[in-house]
């Protein structure tokens, strides 16, 4: 039994920090309002995502970041979330070294490509893209700030 398990695992496991844990909210002002009660604050101002249909808000407590997602009109992809589920968190986003090469390795994993690898304004145009696998939903995969040479 042993033997096959280890004949299904992949070679080497992925590993990648946590970027920020997405919430899928109606009312951008009332979330943000919560959110402060609950300790955090805001991280940079509301960004328009026009290519996406959101707005978008990050907000910090310590090493904890969230990201608060409203929809700008009736063709955002969070509206019918909404929708169905009302405000929630609603995917975790990995910060990885090359979303490219990332997104390849997990599609040979089972996850299906929601969104392809695009430039996203509320992290400074960094590449996102959108993945989902039934046994944990939807993640987010962003590549990593670039370091400064030294």
């Amino acid at each position: 039994m042993a033997g096959r398990l280890e004949e299904t695992r992949s070679a080497e496991p992925m590993a990648f920090g946590v970027h920020h844990i997405g919430y899928c909210v109606r009312d951008l002002t009332a979330s943000t309002a919560e959110f402060e009660k609950l300790g955090f604050v805001r991280d940079g101002e509301t960004v328009p995502d026009f290519a996406r249909n959101v707005q978008i808000l990050f907000m910090r407590q310590g090493p904890w970041r969230v990201e608060l997602v409203s929809p700008l009109n009736d063709r955002s992809p969070v509206g019918s979330f909404l929708r169905k589920v009302g405000d929630t968190p609603y995917h975790i986003c990995y910060e990885v070294a090359d979303v490219f090469a990332t997104l390849a390795r997990l599609e040979g994993e089972g996850y299906r490509v929601i969104e392809a690898p695009a430039s996203a304004p509320a992290l400074q145009g960094r590449m996102v893209s959108f993945l989902y696998n039934s046994a944990i939903g939807l993640i987010e995969l962003v590549e990593a700030e670039k370091r400064a040479e030294k």
